[in-house]
């Protein structure tokens, strides 16, 4: 596939989109909205986001070189398993390196308000795409879709959410330069509330002795599957490979 772009109409809105993107070297783009929420975003998947400014990011503030290095490490990751004669195969759409005959597009909406990475595996007949809109309720909210393309139907076994998401109250100097203390104060928790996480500082990250109480927290929660399972530690994602 060649790499190509221009403007077209999906489901009624207008959007301008580049196919054949995994013959490109990743690029920087954004995704602008109409309040504090703002995002830099990799068309290699990987992003940083938050609000109002950089000590504001749940998710690491990086360079956009580090940002493209970034799939599986920190930001989206999505796997999709299926059993083929007794034997797992694992897809990781947008992985650093694609499979072989995979295919990847881009596409922004015109108003750069929203914006989808869509990856096309022929091999298996499916075809992955992640969408990330703002939204003054709710915050970022990122819509994934699984499509059988053949109609065959699959059996699948599905893992998708974020990496290496930040607790509220880390600035981006400390982030960067005191990586392993953050690690430290960091709690993340789920329990009888459904699909939500929250991830919190035990308490602020200071060498003083005196307290300093954390109040607020980063939450993230997911809907569309009412029996999806949550985890909070990685350590799943070479489970489930």
């Amino acid at each position: 596939q060649q790499v190509t772009g221009g403007l077209v109409e999906v489901e009624g809105k207008r959007w301008y989109r580049i196919d054949g993107v995994e013959r490109m070297a990743p690029f920087l783009t954004t995704v602008v909205s109409d309040s504090d929420l703002w995002m830099f975003i990799s068309s290699a998947g990987p992003l940083t986001a938050g609000r109002r400014d950089a000590d504001h990011a749940f998710l690491p503030y990086e360079t956009d070189d580090r940002l493209h290095r970034a799939a599986g490490v920190s930001g989206p990751l999505t796997l999709v398993v299926r059993e083929v004669d007794g034997r797992r195969e694992v897809w990781q759409p947008f992985a650093r390196r694609p499979m072989p005959g995979c295919t990847r597009s881009v596409a922004k909406h015109v108003r750069g308000d929203t914006l989808w990475l869509e990856e096309v595996n022929p091999a298996w007949g499916l075809a992955l795409r992640a969408t990330w809109a703002p939204s003054r309720a709710y915050g970022w909210v990122r819509s994934v879709a699984l499509r059988d393309l053949t109609g065959d139907g699959h059996e699948l076994e599905v893992l998708d959410g974020l990496l290496d998401v930040m607790p509220t109250g880390v600035d981006a100097v400390t982030e960067q330069l005191r990586s392993n203390l953050v690690d430290a104060y960091k709690r993340s928790e789920t329990g009888r509330w459904g699909t939500a996480a929250v991830y919190a500082l035990e308490s602020l990250i200071t060498d003083r002795a005196e307290p300093g109480e954390a109040l607020a927290a980063t939450l993230l929660w997911s809907s569309g599957l009412g029996d999806a399972e949550v985890h909070l530690d990685e350590r799943v994602v070479d489970l489930l490979r």
